[in-house]
């Protein structure tokens, strides 16, 4: 068995839910937390704004080279959102499930939808739901970025994504982050754990049939 072959695939992990749930900040408490766990850098046809770095908070490009790679079948997702695109690539998130890596997407239900599409038995869905409506609410005044206008808005299209909770693997209620942080790691350890994501479990079970013990690397392997 070679050494490639211990490799355990990674995963998608999908977190969604209303504006002001709280999904960024548990996806970069994971990524700090989680050893194999990585962000996915999304491309975007917008302008860069002040403060912004091309290749860490976006992968710039203009509109017709997004267009362009939309026809190339480069993306895993995209949609168009006030007249500039946003896309995941396909293949970096490819190349870091291949070397074991989890990866982070903080998207809406529409998107998590075309991820499954795409690659469905590498997703695992998580959808983030608020406590209460007043709760969201009382987030999205506190954080401070949106007009009165605005919150209500986000709060109305809250309601729908809310209705789309019943496609996702798991729902997370945010009562409490510190709780809501250990019912991710479990959800990994879960995942990490199924049978497809451990390729070394055939020659495991070569082993005993044989009437063999498992090699210490396979061994070592299957206890990461």
């Amino acid at each position: 068995m070679t050494k490639t072959d211990l490799r355990q695939r990674g995963m998608m992990l999908v977190i969604s839910g209303p504006s002001g749930c709280g999904k960024d900040t548990v996806a970069d408490l994971l990524g700090k937390d989680e050893p194999f766990i990585e962000r996915t850098i999304t491309t975007t046809s917008r302008s860069m704004r002040p403060g912004e770095k091309n290749g860490v908070d976006y992968n710039f490009v203009s509109r017709e080279i997004f267009e362009d790679q939309i026809t190339e079948g480069h993306f895993l997702e995209y949609n168009e959102f006030v007249g500039n695109y946003y896309g995941v690539p396909r293949g970096p998130v490819e190349e870091k499930l291949a070397e074991g890596k989890d990866v982070i997407f903080v998207i809406d239900w529409n998107g998590a939808r075309k991820l499954r599409m795409a690659m469905a038995e590498d997703v695992v869905s998580v959808f983030l739901l608020p406590p209460s409506l007043d709760d969201l609410r009382k987030r999205l005044i506190t954080r401070g970025r949106d007009a009165a206008d605005d919150i209500e808005n986000r709060i109305k299209q809250g309601k729908i994504d809310i209705t789309h909770y019943d496609e996702y693997d798991y729902v997370v209620v945010n009562d409490d982050l510190e709780s809501v942080m250990r019912r991710f790691k479990r959800i990994l350890r879960a995942e990490r754990l199924k049978r497809y994501r451990q390729p070394w479990l055939k020659d495991i079970v070569g082993d005993i049939l044989k009437g063999q013990k498992p090699s210490p690397e396979i061994i070592q392997a299957a206890s990461h």
